[in-house]
């Protein structure tokens, strides 16, 4: 599925932080024409720029001040930082029995 966003006016960012870090939050330099934009960028700021202490980005009006998107990580994002799950119902008592041609507890 294709989405454009098509809300048109200038937006600005601000970057929040983990608790962590020494810093709590900060504003985004750049201030962006369209939301598709500054969703675009917020992305890359959470992944590229920032991926291990910024948590979310807030994107707002420039004129009015409204809120008009929160961007976060999804929680499967630290797939890499997981351990893999190693119980794949292994049972050592099992074997493969050639004579029936299938695993069984018989061998």
């Amino acid at each position: 599925m294709k989405t454009e966003i098509m809300y048109a006016t200038t937006c600005n960012a601000t970057i929040y932080f983990s608790e962590n870090t020494d810093l709590r939050s900060g504003e985004w330099k750049d201030s962006f024409k369209s939301l598709s934009e500054a969703i675009s960028t917020a992305d890359f700021i959470l992944y590229d720029i920032y991926p291990q202490t910024a948590e979310k980005v807030v994107i707002w009006d420039s004129n009015t001040g409204e809120v008009l998107a929160e961007c976060s990580r999804d929680d499967d994002d630290n797939f890499e930082d997981k351990e893999p799950d190693c119980d794949w119902d292994y049972n050592e008592d099992m074997g493969f029995d050639p004579y029936m041609g299938c695993y069984s507890d018989d061998c």
